[in-house]
């Protein structure tokens, strides 16, 4: 508690809210490293790529690709209620984000 009585999270508006975890996907970008021992050319290289794709782990140097998260159609019903999380501020309908 702060001199004034208030604890941080007062100075920080922060509040329990209660959220709704709603289903989404976003795309991402990285690169397959292929060693050129294995694949000499880029088509060999591509090829190679095509075969590991399903078997690979996901690159560690991805990157979120703008504008590209949705609502997963695929699972658009399985909406559940989410634990209260701390959120800061007030809540306009369009700001709201929980984790």
């Amino acid at each position: 508690m702060g001199k004034s009585g208030k604890t941080n999270n007062d100075s920080l508006n922060l509040q329990k809210v209660e959220c709704w975890k709603v289903p989404v996907v976003w795309e991402m970008m990285g690169y397959l490293k292929i060693p050129k021992t294995e694949a000499p050319t880029e088509k060999e290289a591509l090829v190679m790529a095509e075969k590991m794709i399903g078997s690979c782990e996901v690159p560690e140097d991805g990157e979120y690709l703008d504008d590209s998260m949705e609502i997963d159609s695929d699972v658009r019903d399985d909406i559940e209620a989410g634990d209260a999380t701390l959120m800061v501020g007030k809540f306009p309908a369009a700001d709201i984000v929980c984790g």
